[in-house]
């Protein structure tokens, strides 16, 4: 897969195949019936108000036919005015008990109602159904599974897709990524399906009125603030119905939820004791969020470098002295030094203007063996005397004025391990906003795509977290570096920065690119061999990652 924003048809495709699996699963029958014996029970809360008569019906009948039957569905009506609900739901309670019916006595929209059914459940975990919208037969089940898989498990959340009015045919598939706490930051992202554990959520005190409209999103960031144990369940599992008052459909059905969402993100960001500047998102409903350092730490920018020239823009231009420039002209955060790692093959001139520039320290490899990408890098971070080291090609060339200062306020965020940005070719259109890894094969995000395209899943547009980021331009705190050994030797020329990302991974810390800054990369201009990757280096990577790290958790496992 070349470029996994080139995916619309696999993604057609991949609807086909989930939409309704029901009998799929049970065709399986040691899963079947391995999962059938699971005793976690969950309960369905729905919020309901003058729902139309056929959703309401459309959305009982979707929890009736899950194929997992420990389930308690908890109905609760929020005072309704049309005529039809108490009979539904009265029936409805009648006719299986496990359904229990909450009649509000007074309206308190959705947040309130939300609460008196969670008050009301009895299940180890619970889920909002929205009145309008509907299940996927094997919803519970995937669940249940999941849970099985891994029984302390908190919070757990599903792929989603659209459905349109009269809930019969089936579009718009969000396959979401793995746990992302930085895209979070940016939008509700994982919605619907979400699995709570019911105690935990009473324990944070259930949803908040003053949030309605965007009471999910609230509750979901005070949670996750308090409870890590996160599962992506990457199946369709919700089906989402537009109608002229959904939000699914109209943006504008809930005018006062984006400025609520932004009051749950800002009082979030402030008990974490963040700091940040938030502001408004080239996509709309979405922020934008940039954290600022906390701390002014020093920041060490080592350069690897062979000294090379090359044709720029119709003129000739020297890497090493570019790149220098580029930081220097350009930069505005003013706590940082350079550590070029040279191959003693700088002109006296170079050597004068370097050793005169104070910010500027030049430090010499030689390796009679052959060259060593890695032991330059790691050369380069034992002469280094910041608290955070940046690993920078030669080859690239500075565009984002705060860059430092933006790299750097999200690798002081706790648990962020390596911080990477856009990288641009010459022509403007992207080189890497992030790796991704399939098949244990490495590639780049959104290769080749417009600057400003969006990307699957607003990969091109949002900082958001990735498997790993490239060298090029890696930013990684000093005690990540020491503490993983830096840079392996074992990786000369390629797949040192994802093993590296890889180990951070392993570490339990995350990676995270910043889509908002960019430089220039002159990719493979730099060193010979250009974007050529030895059979024997494949096999190295293969050899060693094949098994430890099978998949990539950011990268939806149906966009094969």
């Amino acid at each position: 897969m070349k470029n996994y924003l080139r995916v619309r048809q696999t993604i057609l495709n991949v609807q086909q195949k989930l939409a309704f699996g029901a009998q799929e699963v049970a065709a399986d029958a040691a899963l079947f019936a391995k999962i059938s014996a699971s005793k976690t029970t969950f309960s369905i809360v729905v919020p309901i108000y003058n729902t139309p008569e056929p959703y309401l019906r459309q959305c009982l009948q979707s929890v009736y036919d899950q194929i997992y039957q420990k389930w308690e569905l908890v109905l609760v009506d929020d005072k309704s005015t049309a005529p039809h609900i108490r009979p539904a739901l009265e029936a409805a309670a009648n006719a299986d008990p496990r359904v229990r019916v909450v009649f509000r006595e007074e309206n308190g929209n959705i947040s309130k109602a939300t609460n008196s059914g969670l008050e009301a459940a009895t299940g180890d975990y619970y889920t909002v159904l929205d009145h309008d919208d509907l299940l996927h037969p094997a919803a519970l089940f995937w669940m249940a599974e999941a849970i099985q898989r891994n029984p302390e498990a908190e919070y757990l959340y599903s792929d989603e897709d659209k459905t349109d009015k009269h809930g019969q045919h089936f579009y718009s598939p969000f396959l979401k990524p793995g746990w992302s706490p930085e895209l979070l930051l940016q939008c509700m992202y994982t919605c619907h399906m979400s699995v709570f554990d019911r105690k935990k959520a009473l324990q944070i005190g259930g949803y908040r009125s003053s949030f309605d409209g965007a009471q999910d999103y609230d509750f979901t960031l005070r949670f996750v603030s308090r409870f890590d144990r996160i599962c992506h369940v990457d199946k369709i599992l919700y089906h989402w119905r537009e109608w002229e008052e959904s939000t699914a459909l109209n943006l504008d059905a809930k005018p006062e939820a984006y400025k609520r969402q932004r009051k749950a993100l800002t009082e979030y960001l402030d008990a974490q004791g963040e700091t940040y500047t938030i502001g408004d998102h080239a996509i709309r409903g979405h922020h934008k969020v940039t954290f600022l350092p906390r701390r002014r730490e020093k920041v060490s920018i080592i350069i690897p470098t062979a000294n090379k020239s090359a044709e720029i823009n119709g003129h000739t231009e020297n890497h090493a002295n570019s790149v220098v420039r580029s930081i220097l002209e350009t930069t505005t955060y003013d706590n940082f030094e350079i550590i070029l790692v040279h191959d003693n093959n700088l002109t006296d001139a170079q050597l004068r203007a370097f050793r005169s520039t104070i910010r500027v320290r030049l430090v010499e490899y030689c390796n009679d063996e052959g060259f060593n990408y890695s032991e330059k890098v790691n050369l380069g971070a034992s002469a280094a005397t910041g608290e955070h080291f940046l690993l920078m090609n030669d080859d690239t060339r500075v565009i984002t004025p705060n860059w430092l200062e933006r790299m750097l306020g999200m690798a002081q965020r706790p648990g962020v391990g390596a911080v990477g940005a856009k990288l641009l070719f010459p022509n403007g259109t992207v080189q890497h906003s992030g790796i991704w890894l399939r098949g244990n094969v490495a590639g780049h995000i959104d290769y080749g795509s417009e600057r400003n395209a969006l990307g699957y899943d607003l990969s091109g547009n949002s900082n958001r977290n990735c498997i790993g980021v490239t060298a090029a331009c890696q930013l990684t705190p000093r005690a990540v570096f020491e503490r993983l050994d830096g840079y392996r030797t074992y990786f000369p020329l390629n797949y040192n920065d994802v093993d590296y990302c890889l180990r951070v991974h392993q570490s339990g810390l995350r990676s995270v690119c910043l889509n908002d800054v960019e430089l220039f990369h002159h990719e493979g201009a730099s060193r010979s061999g250009g974007q050529e990757v030895a059979t024997d280096e494949i096999e190295r990577f293969l050899e060693l990652w094949r098994e430890r790290v099978p998949y990539d958790p950011y990268l939806p496992s149906n966009l094969v």
